[in-house]
Parts: structure tokens; sequence; C-alpha cells
């Protein structure tokens, strides 16, 4: 299924989701409001066939699933499992093998696997198991299940055809990257180790939400992952693990973070998301900052966000109007030296030609610069400040404009309350919206309908 999800939008590939099992039960923090839990909910009305068994029961697997990325000729970028854990105890390792084994036949598509079970997915990847040729390890198991699905799928009536691991480009899978979901420093200091001892092209940290601050030992850093033309390499070899140093293996080779959104989202720190950034980038790390959240927060004249606000941490506005400017920019890094350019991003000094676009406070007028200021029409309260006058504005209505002197712009950022309100370069002619209502706002004294 075609995704949003930011982190799949890699430069010429198409996200996509694949969900060979579906279901959950919750281990931490991070899965307290689980989104794949409400989606599951939804595609209860939607898709009872493959959901009619609640979420946290247990994890139902779906083989009539796994031939789907087989039918994708364009390169895609495809997140495994975003419903549920691939490495989840229900999973047998059986079906671990086809799902593998899939992707091995799927080179144009590139996989991106996370989980909060790191332990299983290490158990998985360096366990021998019991065959009847003898113990043998996951690469092999891959490879005889990707013959079958071969002369099943794609060459059916040649039977006597046989696939070796070249053919398949090696192990472990370059087209596979495999992650863990970090919140916190608890979830940091236990998965991550367990993340360390899987031998993958990239080993990568979803830090998602983001619930505290987070240090990453150096040790855990490190290109996992190199470029050339394009193409991933493999992963130096996995070097056994010793009792001085668990941490064995090659590092981590992508971070990614971001708020919490939904209904009951807890909120970020400015400072949590800052730190991981400085220490992805002292380690030569791609870093991908996803989205704020529901809450945005004070920006001064940089454009670095800070709190608290107004005693809180932040203010909740939606993920949409919070965005994803981290001090002033994005983040948008990928392996490889890959680095995706924002959709769209507003001049931090808007062009007067462009009068007719209303900016947020994440850009910033001119010292001195006369500016329309209005509420945003989806604003969720009424009152605003703009330094210390008070301006009114009904949610979901067109709003007044009114006509200021920004005599500094850290009165623009730091009074008004963010992204309630938006501006730009002030109209010689009235606007249409400002009528009897274009008042002085320092003639406004009454209260607001709904304190800031």
């Amino acid at each position: 299924m075609s995704t949003s999800i930011e982190w799949t939008q890699r430069p010429g590939t198409k996200g996509e989701t694949w969900n060979p099992t579906t279901g959950c039960n919750k281990v931490s923090a991070g899965c307290k409001n689980c989104y794949a839990e409400v989606m599951h909910r939804r595609q209860l009305h939607m898709n009872p066939k493959k959901y009619d068994r609640a979420f946290n029961a247990g994890v139902v697997t779906h083989p009539d699933t796994l031939a789907i990325p087989l039918k994708w000729k364009k390169p895609r970028t495809v997140f495994v499992n975003s419903m549920s854990d691939l490495f989840h105890a229900d999973v047998p390792f059986d079906f671990i093998d086809q799902v593998f084994a899939i992707m091995a036949l799927t080179p144009q598509h590139t996989y991106q696997i996370l989980t909060k079970r790191p332990e299983r997915m290490a158990e998985y990847c360096n366990t021998m198991r019991k065959s009847g040729f003898g113990p043998l390890p996951s690469s092999e198991w891959v490879l005889a299940r990707a013959n079958d699905l071969y002369s099943q799928h794609i060459k059916p009536l040649e039977s006597d055809l046989f696939l070796n691991t070249e053919e398949l480009g090696g192990w472990p899978l370059k087209n596979v990257w495999l992650g863990t979901s970090v919140e916190n420093q608890a979830a940091a200091d236990e998965r991550i180790p367990h993340l360390l001892r899987v031998p993958a092209a990239v080993r990568f940290l979803s830090c998602e939400p983001l619930l505290g601050s987070l240090t990453l030992d150096p040790a855990w850093l490190g290109e996992a992952v190199r470029s050339s033309g394009g193409q991933h390499s493999v992963s130096p070899p996995l070097p056994e693990r010793t009792a001085a140093d668990p941490r064995a293996g090659s590092g981590i080779g992508w971070v990614i973070t971001g708020g919490e959104s939904g209904q009951h989202a807890r909120p970020m720190h400015p400072d949590w998301a800052r730190s991981l950034r400085d220490q992805c980038a002292a380690a030569g790390v791609p870093f991908f900052f996803k989205q704020w959240g529901e809450f945005a927060y004070l920006t001064d004249t940089e454009g670095r966000q800070h709190a608290p606000f107004g005693g809180q941490m932040g203010r909740r506005v939606g993920k949409h109007a919070s965005g994803n400017l981290l001090d002033g920019r994005t983040h948008l890094e990928y392996p490889g030296g890959i680095a995706r350019q924002a959709s769209s991003q507003a001049p931090r000094h808007p062009d007067p030609a462009q009068a007719s676009s209303w900016n947020s406070p994440s850009t910033l007028p001119h010292e001195g610069q006369r500016i329309d200021v209005r509420c945003r029409k989806d604003a969720n309260y009424a009152g605003w400040y703009f330094g210390t006058h008070h301006f009114h504005g009904m949610p979901n209505e067109e709003p007044a404009v009114f006509s200021v002197a920004a005599t500094t712009s850290k009165s623009f950022t730091v009074f008004p309350w963010t992204y309630a309100i938006e501006w730009r370069p002030h109209h010689s002619e009235p606007h249409p919206s400002a009528s009897s209502a274009h008042a002085s706002p320092t003639t406004d004294n009454r209260q607001p309908t709904t304190a800031p």
C-alpha cells in the first residue's frame, strides 16, 4: 500500500508499506499510544478479512500477501510490517524466512524493517537451525525459500532451476535495512546492543516518539553502509561478541527521530531532538527529523525552538502545523549520502512581490517592517498576542487583519502563540477582510473568549 510515511520517501523511489503480519503487543513506553493499534481498528471495518482479530490478541501471519512485492516493477522504499512486528515471538522463523526470500527476489526495492524486539532479530540472524542436511544458518533457509517462491511465482515451468547465494546478492541482503525503536535512554541501552549483533546493510534507529533525552554511546555509531554508484555495500563481517565489548559489530548507520502525534500525544523537548542531531553530526551518521508531532514551540529570531511555553513544554497545534523544521531547517538525510529536499520552504525574509502569501512565525519579517497579521482560520483558540497587544479571531471564520509595525523580530516571535497567527508584508490597499475590524490594536480592550 502506498504510504506518506516521511522516511520512506527516498529520492527516486515510491514509499510503500507491506504487511505480511498484523497485530502486536505493547512492550514499552513507546507503545502507549500505538498508531498501528488505532489504524487496526479502522481497518477492521474496511478490511475485516485481514483485520478480524483484536490488535493486541497476538500476531497473525498472512501468507497470501507474501508475493505482493513481486508485482512492483519500479523501485520502492518499503516499510515492512507497519501494522505489526516481524520479530514478535508469535511469528515463526519459517515465515520470516519467506519474507526475507521475497526481499531477496526483489533487489530493485529497499526494505526497512523496524522492531522493538531486536533480541529476536539477532537470534534469527545468528542461530543455526536443524535441517535434513544438518544445522543451517538463516541465509541458507532464506535461499531455499527463495527457490521455492521463485519456481512458484516467477518461473513455474523451470522446476530444475536453482538460485545460488550470489544470484540473490549475498548475505546480509544489500536491500534490507534493519532497525529498532528507542524512545528513551532505557530502551536504547537495552535494544541497541542487540541490534549491533545483527548483520545488515544498514542498521538504523527510530527514536520516535522521542520521550526523553537520549545519549548514544559513540561506540554504537558509525558508518554502516557505503555508497558506490548509488548501490549499498554490505557491512563488514560481524565479529564475535566479547564480555568486554557487548557492542561488537559495525555501528548504527541512520537515525530517525520525531515527536508523537495523535489525540494523546506526549510532547518532545526541542533539546532532545537537537542533541540527537548533534551526536549524529559528530559521528557522521545521517539524521532524519520526521516531525514535531502535535506540539509547537516558541521560535527565536534565528528560527530556534525553545521550551517551556507559558509554563508548558509546548502548545498543541497539530502535526501539520508544527511541521518538521528543527532550528529553522529540515534534516532529511538517508544512508549513502542521500538527502531529500524539503517539498516547500518559505524564504526567511519573503520577497515583497509575494505579499499575497501568508507566513507562519517560523519565517520572520525584517526589523521595523510593516506587516499584516491575522489569526489562522484553523486555530483552535480565539485570542492571541502580538507584543503587548491582544487581538481576537474566531476559529474557522475569516479573521480580521491588522496592520502593525514589527519594531523588532523578537517582539513578533516571543509573545504570540506560535502557529496560531500568520503574517505578510503590508498591502498599500486595505485587505477585503479588514473593513471596520481594521481598528488600531492599541484600543482593543476586549477580553479573549479563550485563553491563549
